[in-house]
């Protein structure tokens, strides 16, 4: 705001595809108006009807463009609008096309008009979250991509298993005509192999195969694994839909309040009051604009600056220097859009000028450490004085660990070699080395000491308006106002990221078909780390030393009640006492792995007589211990906390109420309510503030006392943490 009281705003403007020029702009310019956060201005639109197979027939496609196959025309809206911006990274006689893959997107992240341009595209199309179940209660247009998902391992399969020759053909004519011949002689000779195989190998393929014929069945699971893969897949998408459930809803809700839905015929030329206003709907086909999900996810700066990185700048750093290193990763990381240092360019020509002012060694203080003959060479006083040379520098040949002079010598040296520059008040002052060379841009001298002074508060802070004469906050009753757009928010999402590979150093067993979740844990503390209060590697490690502990190695998100006899009687007192249910309820005593099997039923009946009558389970003739195993990362147990999570989840998160007492299990089927059942509980009870007083076991065990006050796995809690924290060093430098 200036002295007329006129907002001024900075903004940027592209000079052309790839470079973009910052400026100010008063909003009493001409052309500039208020506008609501919902008018989506600069936006393109973009209806999409082609299918979802076709869309994913088409990205495949994108993977062969070349010079004689590089026209958009063959592409359905969204993919050939997204290649055009994609293309656009390219010079016009590069022999690069981009094509639908991760490579290509990251090559918008330091081309910020196009990257723009991409976040501004709205897709008219028919969301993820619509489908339609049919009458053999499957998705059609999920099954339609069974063809391009496991037809070829399905028709395989039924030939090696069945002996099905019509599939066999069928696969052998999905390949490329001189190679039908020989691939077909392999599979017929496999199915022969597999033929030989004992009839009961099933019952224990590592004793009854010979080496060879494992390999051979490994490959024939491997097939197998593919197809299952899929089918859950298809099943998990039929649980997540959600769009006609809430279309429904909407649809009653405005029976319920005689309210007319919008978008219909129905018109109504006064002003609607508030209390009446439509609600809002969704449309029934599934179809609505979108900010398609690319825009979002990759533009948020995905590269951040790492310990290793600056070590490879500055080679000869010390131990001791590391702790600057790293605040030097974790504040560049936070702030590099504002710091104007989010693309690789900008980023070495910061160092390398950096590099030069500090040295391989990083010394953020400057040094006047001379020789006799180097204080006369560099300092005209020096030159004409040079007793005080002989006076205040170390002998001409001296070895490195004898080129030693005193603080006072130094004092001396800066003084009279920079007292008189650069706004300095003379070299019979300390000015000289006062303001000697400091930090990383070696600041030397008053005045540049003076000027990073009066322009710091405009960087870094602002002048706090007095409380007491605050003006109140108002709304303009036109609904409008000015706004960040929301996509701007993105930038700011912290570079302080975990990753999968991280996770899995911690869940070192996880099995594939989890590490969809593990991904979702990854995405969901990103964006929320803040929030969560684990935005330290002290904190990530301490809170992923409990989650360790609570889910295993093999992040198992479900109690699980399969014991054997001897297990039942020793660790569950009714079953000590009731030896014969151990017997009918346990697996036998020395079972090998692959038999130590036990009903659901036989797991229940456990789970209630050993926890019926805890943690306010309503007792051991009901299904409370059942119902309230543990589950979710916390492996949260008992009615009680059941209840206390539902109670406190809306503080947290808002929304609804979830009634997670009759329906506790979407705390292991729900990947959003596994996470937060742990994030829950990590909040409540601050944890995160224990966390902060340290690494010591002391501290470990406190954490531990507030989770499971009663049990014998303190020691081992502390062993996880000291593998994450000390050993792994897993979040050390993020």
């Amino acid at each position: 705001m200036d002295d007329k009281e006129t907002l001024w705003i900075q903004i940027e403007r592209p000079l052309n595809e790839i470079t973009i020029s910052s400026g100010w702009i008063s909003t009493n310019s001409e052309g500039v108006k208020k506008v609501s956060c919902w008018d989506w201005f600069d936006f393109k639109q973009i209806k999409e009807n082609a299918s979802l197979k076709e869309i994913y027939l088409s990205a495949k496609k994108t993977l062969s463009r070349n010079k004689d196959n590089a026209s958009l025309e063959q592409y359905p809206p969204t993919i050939k609008e997204t290649l055009t911006l994609l293309d656009k990274q390219y010079s016009a006689n590069s022999p690069k096309y981009a094509m639908i893959t991760t490579d290509s997107f990251k090559g918008l992240i330091d081309k910020p008009v196009l990257a723009s341009a991409l976040s501004r595209i709205l897709i008219n199309y028919e969301s993820e979250w619509y489908g339609k179940v049919d009458s053999e209660g499957k998705l059609p247009k999920w099954e339609a991509l069974n063809s391009e998902m496991t037809e070829n391992a399905n028709n395989v399969l039924n030939y090696l298993t069945k002996g099905d020759e019509a599939k066999l053909d069928a696969y052998i004519n999905t390949l490329e005509t001189s190679k039908q011949q020989s691939v077909k002689k392999g599979i017929e000779e496999l199915k022969r192999k597999i033929d030989r195989f004992p009839k009961d190998y099933k019952s224990n393929p590592k004793q009854k195969l010979t080496q060879g014929q494992i390999e051979i069945h490994e490959k024939v699971q491997k097939l197998e694994q593919k197809v299952m893969d899929w089918e859950k897949s298809k099943e998990k998408i039929k649980k997540m839909l959600w769009w006609d459930d809430v279309t429904k809803g909407l649809a009653k809700l405005n029976q319920t309040n005689g309210t007319q839905p919008e978008n219909t015929n129905t018109t109504n030329t006064k002003a609607t009051p508030t209390d009446t206003a439509p609600p809002a709907t969704l449309s029934a086909d599934g179809k609505a604009w979108f900010i398609h999900p690319i825009a979002l996810f990759n533009f948020i700066p995905k590269f951040c600056i790492t310990v290793d990185m600056l070590k490879q700048i500055f080679t000869y750093v010390s131990n001791n220097r590391l702790d600057l290193l790293q605040f030097i990763v974790n504040d560049i990381n936070v702030h590099m859009n504002e710091y104007r240092l989010n693309t690789p360019l900008r980023l070495s020509h910061f160092f390398a000028q950096i590099r030069q002012e500090v040295g391989s060694s990083l010394k953020t203080e400057e040094n006047f450490t001379y020789s006799v003959s180097g204080l006369k060479t560099t300092y005209k006083y020096f030159k004409n004085n040079p007793e005080d040379a002989i006076k205040h520098g170390y002998p001409d040949g001296s070895p490195k660990n004898l080129r030693i002079v005193s603080k006072e010598s130094q004092k001396f040296v800066a003084n009279k070699a920079m007292g008189d520059r650069l706004g300095n008040l003379g070299a019979n002052t300390d000015d000289g080395w006062n303001f000697r060379g400091r930090g990383l841009k070696q600041l030397t001298g008053r005045n540049n000491y003076v000027d990073f002074a009066n322009g710091y508060q405009e960087i870094w802070d602002t002048k706090a308006t007095p409380t007491d004469s605050a003006s109140p906050a108002t709304l303009s009753a036109d609904g409008k106002a000015w706004f960040i757009h929301p996509i701007a928010l993105f930038n700011f999402i912290p570079k302080f990221c975990i990753t999968v590979d991280m996770l899995k150093q911690i869940f070192t067993y996880v099995s594939n078909n989890r590490l969809d979740l593990l991904q979702f844990i990854v995405n969901d503390i990103n964006v929320h780390m803040n929030e969560y209060r684990l935005n330290t590697p002290l904190r990530l490690s301490h809170f992923f030393a409990q989650i360790r502990q609570e889910v295993g190695s093999s992040l198992k998100t479900e109690e699980n009640f399969t014991y054997s006899v001897s297990g039942l009687k020793t660790t569950y007192k009714y079953f000590k006492n009731n030896p014969e249910d151990a017997i009918k309820h346990g697996y036998p005593d020395g079972s090998p792995k692959n038999l130590r099997i036990v009903s659901k039923e036989s797991q229940k009946f456990v789970a209630n007589k050993a926890m019926g009558d805890r943690l306010g389970n309503l007792g051991a003739n009901t299904d409370d211990g059942w119902n309230f195993r543990g589950r979710g990362l916390k492996q949260l147990t008992g009615r009680n906390n059941y209840v206390d999570f539902a109670n406190g989840y809306q503080e947290i998160w808002g929304g609804e109420y979830i009634d997670f007492v009759n329906n506790p299990d979407l705390l292991h089927t729900n990947y959003k309510y596994i996470v937060h059942s742990g994030v829950y509980f990590w909040l409540k009870y601050k944890l995160y503030n224990i966390a902060d007083q340290g690494s010591d076991e002391s501290t470990v065990n406190l954490i531990t006392e507030k989770i499971n006050q009663y049990t014998k796995s303190y020691k081992d809690r502390y062993n996880h943490f000291k593998e994450i924290y000390d050993v792994k060093k897993i979040f050390q430098n993020i």
